[in-house]
């Protein structure tokens, strides 16, 4: 299964990250703007990526993917899709991280739910949430036998998190990037 991991480029201002696990520090991409400072949440999703390569999964990242001369964003989403063979969806989201453009990302992804190209069950938010300070989001009874997404961040553009949901998207939490990577390759070998 080919995974289209999602997710946030920058952290919120003034947040700093947890310690980073060596191992995912060992397959960071190469520092340019960020020198010195903790990796960038896209950083650690091309980390992430590179080391699902080396166990054999195939993940794509839209923004190490070269633009196309003439192309939007959607129709380079789209692209990236149909040429990737892309069957699943997370998205990453670490607790303190910018999610601005992340609202188009998800429409892309509703827009395929809506059209049945793809099942909810193809879609994960991956929620950090570990047990005390960083609890991002989760999941909320609503009525009926439903369950709605709440986001305990509070201002951080999480709209359309709930329609993932109502079509189907399964919200698992990671508590650390162990965790993550092992929720990754899960997702990658359904």
């Amino acid at each position: 299964m080919v995974l289209f991991l999602l997710g946030p480029s920058k952290w919120a201002h003034g947040y700093s990250p947890p310690t980073i696990p060596v191992w995912l520090h060992e397959h960071l991409p190469p520092r340019t703007t960020t020198a010195g400072g903790p990796p960038t949440p896209l950083e650690i999703r091309q980390a992430l990526a590179t080391r699902l390569g080396l166990d054999g999964h195939v993940a794509v990242i839209m923004e190490s993917h070269a633009d196309q001369a003439g192309e939007s964003k959607a129709a380079k989403f789209s692209r990236l899709v149909q040429d990737e063979g892309v069957t699943r969806f997370a998205f990453y989201w670490p607790f303190g991280a910018n999610r601005a453009g992340m609202d188009v990302e998800i429409g892309f992804v509703l827009e395929r739910l809506r059209r049945k190209e793809i099942l909810g069950e193809d879609v994960r938010i991956l929620i950090e949430d570990d047990g005390s300070k960083r609890r991002a989001g989760g999941r909320e009874a609503g009525t009926g036998n439903s369950v709605t997404f709440v986001s305990f961040e509070q201002g951080r553009r999480t709209r359309y998190y709930g329609d993932l949901v109502v079509y189907g998207a399964i919200l698992p939490t990671w508590s650390d990037y162990g965790e993550l990577l092992e929720l990754l390759e899960n997702i990658a070998d359904e």
